[in-house]
């Protein structure tokens, strides 16, 4: 199930080079703005600003280990007890959501181990809710809250 996210923020760009950057309130940064960067930072924003996920308490691009390669999952956010709460995968508004970013997805998430997996690309999100049990994924309408 996908949804549509028509949420808008404040955001800083600058040009360096004749190359625009946005400022990354997580990185505390300038980065590169890309197509995949602005969806990133719209995610990030939606999280923060409509769900409230605390800032604190999300992570962009931090490494991971994985087998043989090191994984970069662009946002993974925690609960209050430090575990991982939400990892996401963003991509750019015309790159269209496949099996192959839901399974990009799913190889970041064996070692983050997060209970809701987001991917978007701008337009459209999904969300699934996880179990470790063994059971199936369960498809949600919407990204919950933080706190529910």
């Amino acid at each position: 199930m996908k949804f549509t996210n028509s949420s808008t923020f404040n955001y800083k760009l600058q040009i360096i080079e004749g190359k625009y950057y946005i400022f990354d309130i997580i990185r505390k940064k300038y980065v590169r703005l890309t197509p995949e960067e602005w969806t990133r930072q719209h995610l990030i924003h939606y999280l923060i600003q409509e769900l409230s996920y605390p800032k604190a308490l999300i992570s962009v691009e931090r490494q991971i280990q994985g087998h043989y390669l090191i994984n970069r999952p662009d946002i993974v956010t925690y609960d209050k007890q430090g575990n991982p709460f939400l990892i996401a995968e963003c991509k750019a508004s015309h790159v269209a959501i496949t099996d192959k970013a839901y399974s990009q997805l799913a190889r970041y998430n064996r070692q983050v181990r997060a209970k809701l997996l987001v991917i978007s690309n701008g337009q459209e999100y999904g969300c699934w809710k996880i179990s470790y049990g063994g059971f199936i994924p369960e498809i949600l309408e919407s990204i919950p809250h933080f706190d529910s």
